[in-house]
């Protein structure tokens, strides 16, 4: 049985919201929603969005000022070019949100660049 043949009606739901898209199989004529969305609750925050054909996350937890990429600490994994203009597009996405505060985000983000050898697009040598 495939992914979606379960006997089991509520199995089908689950599986399929699982993959943050609806309850309705692709198979079925259902196509994903391009999606983008902040939440914030004291000192995290997270940004959700669709990468290629699955839903992703970059989550900011402010007390230990680590960024998480799909549930994985970015200092721990090699952040490919797609992963670096998603790291920029939440910080963008970020300085809109009023009532977020995007200034620790954006430190430890400088920081990352700092680590990884890499120079940040609002560095003043590139201006």
């Amino acid at each position: 049985m495939g992914r979606h043949e379960s006997t089991d009606p509520g199995k089908q739901h689950r599986d399929a919201t699982s993959e943050g898209v609806s309850s309705v199989p692709r198979e079925m004529g259902h196509q994903p929603v391009a999606l983008k969305q902040i939440s914030g609750f004291r000192d995290k925050v997270t940004y959700t969005f669709q990468q290629d054909d699955e839903v992703g996350c970059i989550h900011f937890d402010a007390m230990r000022d680590e960024i998480f990429f799909n549930g994985h600490n970015v200092k721990n994994i090699e952040l490919t070019e797609k992963h670096w203009a998603l790291l920029e597009d939440f910080s963008r996405k970020l300085k809109q949100e009023k009532k977020l505060r995007s200034a620790p985000y954006s430190r430890a983000l400088k920081h990352l660049y700092q680590m990884q050898g890499k120079r940040h697009p609002n560095h003043p040598l590139d201006k």
